[in-house]
C-alpha cells in the first residue's frame, strides 16, 4: 500500500494528473471527457500555485512577514517575559 502510495505521489509531482489517468487506462478502466478536463484544470492550477510560489516578490513578501513575526515574538518576550519555556517553573 505505501509502495503504491509513493507510486502515485511521484508520478503526480512529475506528470501531473494525467499520470494518473494513464494508470487507469492501463487497468482496463474507460477515462471519461470529464476525468480529463478535472486532470487539465487541477494541473492548470497546480502548475499556477507552484509559479506563485516561486516568484522572487512572493518569496520576498514571505521572508518579511517571517521577520515582522520573529520580532513582534522578540518584543513580546522582552515585554513580558518567557511565558513557557524548559525550567520555567523553578
Amino acid at each position: 500500500m505505501i509502495e503504491l502510495a509513493n507510486f502515485l505521489a511521484v508520478s503526480t509531482f512529475n506528470d501531473g494528473f494525467h499520470s494518473i489517468l494513464k494508470m487507469v487506462e492501463v487497468m482496463g478502466m474507460v477515462v471519461g471527457s470529464i476525468a480529463e478536463e478535472y486532470a487539465v484544470q487541477r494541473d492548470d492550477s497546480r502548475i499556477k500555485q507552484a509559479e506563485k510560489r516561486h516568484a522572487a516578490s512572493s518569496k520576498e513578501g514571505r521572508t518579511a512577514q517571517r521577520q515582522a513575526t520573529a520580532s513582534q515574538q522578540a518584543f513580546f518576550e522582552e515585554v513580558e517575559g518567557v511565558l513557557y519555556g524548559p525550567g520555567i517553573v523553578d
